[in-house]
């Protein structure tokens, strides 16, 4: 462990001369802060005990599952957005996997003799810029503040940085010991610079906007085979007729010495001097045409508020601690609270929205469920339907202008891609997809089918295709080529060597994952 004296010291020295270590992949867990306790949601249902996993006698343990599954689960729900659901996605499961993969791989860097020493690891905090100043300056304050506020020690938090960057210098030994030859770079260069810009059609099979008769849902309800059906599925949507209450609200925190953790700055403060610092901040926020979000990020102790403005989204009342709870909810939208203490400090609170509680039982639902389910029974067939009657207007040369309004539907372009991407914007990475897509040339501009993908049908046809111009191939393109061939090579070198050792330590059966957090997806999400 290094000290903390050396840390911030030699952290200072490193600020002023930057480092010279560069690695392609650091995988370091530092991320943006968040409001413990009261804006971050625990694991309240679950007893979580006891290690998360053992990989050849190293153990895992909760503080570091937390901390990788909040990562996890904001990227995630970043990339999906609405459809986000930690259950079906296997979060927690995913989790344990990358946590198991991740000390492997540790493993294997130290038994070929990579460790970061403690220099690099002090210089690599010195660069962090969630730990430097307004000067650029590493700051010992905003490392503890981080520290705290993500149940890391010092001890903790070096180790597992200096077990990244030890995985980081393994990672580039593998990425950067590959060779492309000219030819291949010359092949490269045809492949990547041979353009297609395809115009596509994405027809929904949701059937949300299929139309459904008053009758046809009478009908539904009072057919006695259906009623299996029409349980099961207000059972597994309750949350679309049974939600609590919440309230979306911003919040500007005002800590002191003594409270919950409080900042290394905010700890200097007294609670009176605190109290007379939100009485300030309470006027600035009161007067006319003021600017909440702004006075929040200049003036709360909350680390992330100071990005987001204080805005905590929104949250159930379980969510926060009672005394913020109480306060949140009863206001009026758009009112803000006098000054409200808790154990983090004195709150200043703005509610900005708020969404009722729904209890909607079975039988008063059971008219919605019906629509809903004949709804998603016409869906693909109604989507076929159209996709048939563009497809035969585009096979014999007409207009689908007209079809294609009657429908509420429109064309849209890719724009242009490579015949190596694997995501194409507009029709996503589906393989099927990407294959009819490449297949069209100017010959054959009009795909023949449509093609079925995340609830929605595709019709492709080619809008344009550029050819390579080898004339441009010049010796800086040559090297830009060089070195993504490398790199792309030596990362399929990388990831078979990861297989081959978590394989390996699968069958010598150096691995233990607690079934307790494997099943945790299926019994609680802790978001």
């Amino acid at each position: 462990m290094l000290k903390s004296k050396s840390v911030t010291g030699g952290a200072k020295m490193a600020a002023k001369k930057p480092s010279k270590i560069t690695y392609a992949t650091i995988m370091v867990c530092v991320f943006t802060l968040a409001f413990f306790g009261v804006c971050t949601p625990q694991f309240t249902q679950v007893d979580l005990t006891g290690i998360v996993a053992e990989v050849n006698g190293e153990e895992i343990s909760y503080h570091e599952f937390v901390r990788a599954y909040k990562r996890m689960s904001d990227s995630m729900r970043s990339r999906y957005g609405e459809d986000y659901d930690p259950a079906s996605l296997q979060i927690a499961s995913q989790t344990v996997d990358q946590l198991v993969k991740e000390r492997i791989m540790s493993q294997q860097a130290q038994a070929l003799g990579i460790r970061a020493s403690d220099e690099e690891v002090v210089k690599y905090l010195a660069r962090l810029a969630a730990f430097t100043d307004e000067k650029g300056q590493f700051s010992p304050e905003y490392m503890n503040s981080y520290l705290r506020a993500n149940n890391y020690t010092e001890a903790t938090f070096q180790e597992e940085l200096r077990r990244s960057l030890s995985v980081s210098r393994l990672r580039d030994l593998l990425l950067y010991s590959t060779f492309a030859s000219e030819s291949r770079i010359e092949d490269e260069y045809l492949i990547t610079e041979n353009k297609l810009n395809v115009s596509y059609l994405k027809i929904p099979t949701s059937g949300k906007n299929s139309l459904v008769s008053s009758e046809e849902i009478s009908r539904y309800v009072n057919d006695a085979t259906q009623e299996e059906k029409l349980k099961s599925w207000y059972d597994s949507h309750t949350s679309d007729y049974q939600t609590e209450e919440e309230v979306k609200a911003r919040h500007i925190l005002i800590s002191f010495e003594g409270a919950r953790s409080a900042s290394t700055a905010a700890a200097k403060r007294s609670k009176q001097e605190a109290r007379s610092l939100a009485e300030k901040v309470l006027s600035m926020v009161t007067a006319e045409d003021a600017d909440f979000n702004q006075i929040a990020k200049q003036n709360t102790d909350e680390p992330q508020g100071k990005d987001s403005g204080g805005d905590l989204g929104y949250f159930t009342r379980e969510a926060m601690v009672k005394p913020f709870a109480d306060v949140a909810f009863s206001l009026n939208k758009g009112q803000i609270s006098d000054i409200v203490e808790t154990d983090f400090g004195f709150h200043i609170i703005k509610k900005e929205d708020i969404k009722p509680a729904k209890n909607i039982s079975y039988e008063d639902a059971k008219q919605d469920i019906a629509k809903k389910m004949l709804q998603k029974e016409k869906g693909p067939k109604e989507a076929q339907k159209q996709a048939d009657a563009i497809l035969a207007q585009l096979k014999s040369g007409q207009d689908t202008s007209e079809t294609v309004k009657q429908y509420g539907l429109a064309w849209k372009n890719t724009g242009d891609f490579t015949l190596t991407a694997r995501y194409i914007s507009g029709l996503g990475s589906d393989a099927s997809i990407r294959t009819a897509a490449l297949s069209l040339h100017e010959g054959n501009t009009v795909y023949p089918d449509a093609l079925e993908s995340s609830g929605h049908l595709y019709i492709l046809r080619l809008k344009s295709h550029t050819l390579a111009d080898t004339s441009k191939l010049d010796e800086k393109r040559k090297e830009q080529i060089r070195s993504t061939l490398q790199f792309s090579t030596g990362y399929a070198f990388y990831s078979q060597f990861e297989s081959y050792y978590a394989d390996y330590y699968e069958k010598k059966k150096l691995i233990y994952k607690s079934p307790k957090y494997l099943a945790l997806d299926a019994q609680h999400s802790p978001n």
